[in-house]
């Protein structure tokens, strides 16, 4: 079989260097050859199915049709029946894809307050500097390029890219009507990815196309609802995978197929019931960590091989780098699998880890974590579990007694490859406002702050309730939540005060239960809440602009501003603390807090914090101009705003705002809070 490993060069250079050397070696007449064709360039398709259970796919087991495309991707190329990713959430699962590092390395630990750090380096990063054209379609919020995903990338499209298609779905949970959420849907990747490959087909390029549509909350689909009736989830899926169809289409019918490498794998699965987990995220049982994993495109490839033995996601970077003949950097911790496709291994005897530090973040408790050797996975639970996941893949009996010996030997090299790890806090984030109310609005459960720092992470002593109890909370704490958007506030509140005293030192929880006081009216009691929230809290973002309005409406102004200013200091540039500040600073009835040259630099701030105009910021802009007497400037201001306010499709009464703060400050009024 031919080598995989063909390099870029092409043998033009080869014969350039051997017509050099016949001249240089005596009279001898070389004849004119004709120069052979150069090689087309080798390219590359990632593919990022979210929350795609392996057992989802027609090619892993999955009776239904939902997924006719991918199955002929299976029957015509290479196929990994386990493999395993590192953590069930979207952000840190797909850091770990696009870096070949677990996430104590890169340091992106969950989807709320973290980000990839700059020093990381990323699939996109390596093939752009080897002259590849890099682009990326991006369909969820929790992957937008403040992320830091986005090394590498020339092009990366995500919700705030222009002329992109955005669907707002709504939950279909019972009693949550009112959880809207935006994404792109999966045509509008395929399209953009369409007209990405027609422009650079000539040029070596890497593709990352992300589908999110199998995420909650599903669009209602008929077409696809009626094909597989009475399972939305599934409908999702085979809605994607049509239009993973049309993009595979493409390749063909263009010819890129012959030299492009499309790899297919997503970042977590879905829990849909098994182990108490509706969703994922909490848990690492395989509902959420088994993944689909597969090679498509040129015929060098095997077509139909199925690779039994366990492979991870973190090996998704280095098997590319590697068909691709470039050098995989240092650091990667992910192996290539191409011994494997080529048939060379039967097994290469990696290790799969993986990780959820959900709980440690929402209530305190330690990380749930596991390793897997083989058929073996050991869960490290305060009572540990050992499955043998080729008698029990569902994992439903738990032989950790039956084993002992095996269970130690799994949790030494558990400890080792922890003890060994750097652990990184580099990737720590503060959350906005704006990231909360998105995560949110995906269904996550968001603490007030990221986690705990990366020593205290990565230490494997149990502390907190067990993972069965924490579970129980986690649906407590979500049907608390739906009670209080639906306006049952009182029976919320009762639910969150058992939740604040079972977890008293919690910041989530004292934000939480201060929402429900705040709807109950009780506002000394929400006061203290939220006090405590802060006062648990590294920044708090949130909840220090929650508790400042409340504070305002408590007639409060200095304790107002010094709970904002505060924040500013000890959380940096966050848009909304920077505006909240500067709008005390610009408009309080408080004359002895006025000071205009002071907010409306913060306004700036909040502007350049933002990267982009927003109305709201601009007219606190244009508050401090006024402030300061600059009423024609407050004007100019005012006027952009409203354009942007258009732009942007805002409600009518933000324009009805604005319209009434440019008739003050074209009179010589100063602008005052209402």
């Amino acid at each position: 079989m031919r080598s995989l490993r063909r390099r870029r060069v092409g043998v033009a250079t080869g014969f350039a260097f051997v017509a050099l050397v016949g001249v240089g070696c005596g009279d001898a007449q070389v004849p004119d050859a004709p120069a052979p064709a150069a090689a087309p360039p080798r390219d590359l398709v990632l593919i990022t199915m979210d929350t795609t259970r392996a057992d989802a796919l027609t090619p892993y087991g999955q009776v239904l049709p939902s997924s006719p495309n991918i199955a002929r991707m299976a029957a015509e190329g290479v196929l990994f029946e386990q493999a395993s990713t590192s953590v069930p959430s979207t952000l840190p699962s797909h850091a770990s894809i696009l870096t070949g590092r677990y996430p104590f390395e890169h340091g992106v630990r969950a989807n709320a307050g973290y980000r990839l750090p700059e020093a990381s380096t990323t699939l996109a990063e390596v093939l752009r500097s080897r002259g590849y054209r890099t682009a990326a379609e991006i369909a969820a919020p929790v992957l937008e390029a403040a992320m830091g995903l986005s090394q590498g990338f020339e092009q990366y499209r995500d919700l705030h890219a222009a002329g992109i298609q955005r669907i707002v779905t709504q939950s279909d949970a019972p009693g949550n009507p009112e959880v809207k959420l935006d994404e792109r849907p999966a045509a509008d990747i395929t399209r953009g990815a369409l007209r990405f490959l027609d422009a650079h087909r000539d040029e070596p390029f890497f593709l990352w196309l992300h589908y999110f549509d199998p995420h909650v909350f599903h669009v209602h689909r008929a077409e696809y609802q009626r094909k597989i009736p009475g399972d939305d989830y599934l409908a999702e899926v085979l809605y994607t995978d049509v239009q993973i169809g049309v993009l595979l289409d493409h390749l063909e019918a263009t010819g890129l197929r012959d030299h492009t490498l499309v790899v297919l794998v997503a970042d977590h699965g879905e829990g849909r019931g098994e182990h108490g987990e509706s969703t994922h995220s909490f848990l690492v049982y395989e509902s959420t960590i088994r993944v689909p994993f597969l090679l498509w495109g040129p015929r060098e490839l095997p077509a139909g091989r199925r690779v039994p033995s366990l492979v991870r996601t973190i090996d998704v970077l280095p098997t590319a780098l590697d068909w691709l003949g470039v050098p995989i950097p240092a650091g990667v911790t992910g192996q290539s699998l191409m011994p494997l496709v080529l048939g060379q291994r039967d097994d290469l005897e990696l290790a799969a880890y993986g990780e959820s530090i959900e709980f440690a973040t929402v209530f305190d408790a330690a990380p749930v974590r596991f390793l897997r050797r083989g058929r073996w996975k050991y869960v490290h639970h305060p009572e540990p579990e050992l499955y043998d996941l080729m008698e029990d893949p569902g994992e439903q009996h738990n032989v950790a007694s039956e084993h002992p010996e095996r269970v130690a030997a799994l949790r030494a090299e558990l400890e080792a490859l922890l003890a060994g790890a750097s652990g990184t806090d580099a990737g720590v984030s503060e959350i906005t406002p704006e990231q909360r109310a998105r995560l949110v609005a995906l269904g996550y459960s968001v603490p007030t702050d990221g986690a705990a720092e990366a020593a205290e992470l990565n230490g494997l002593e149990w502390r907190g309730p067990p993972p069965a109890q924490l579970m129980a909370d986690v649906d407590l704490s979500g049907k608390a939540l739906s009670l209080l958007r639906v306006g049952r506030a009182q029976e919320a509140e009762r639910i969150l005060a058992e939740l604040v005293a079972r977890y008293p030192h919690n910041a989530t929880q004292q934000r939480d239960h201060a929402q429900a006081l705040l709807a109950l009216g009780r506002k000394e009691e929400a006061r203290a809440a939220l006090e405590r929230a802060v006062e648990l809290s590294r920044c708090a973002a949130t909840e220090r602009v929650t508790l400042s309005q409340l504070l305002a409406e408590m007639g409060e102004q200095e304790a107002r501003q010094q709970v904002l200013a505060e924040g500013i200091e000890r959380c940096g540039e966050i848009p909304e603390l920077l505006n909240n500040d500067a709008w005390v600073l610009a408009t309080s009835p408080a004359e002895s807090l006025r000071n205009g040259e002071r907010a409306e630099a913060l306004a700036r701030r909040a502007l350049a914090a933002g990267g982009a105009e927003v109305p709201e910021i601009l007219d606190t802009l244009a508050a401090a101009q006024a402030e300061r007497g600059d009423f024609a400037g407050a004007a100019d201001t005012l006027r952009r705003a409203i354009k942007v306010a258009r732009d942007l499709g805002r409600p009518p009464v933000v324009e009805q705002m604005l319209a009434r703060s440019l008739e003050r400050v074209r009179s010589g009024q100063p602008i005052r809070e209402e």
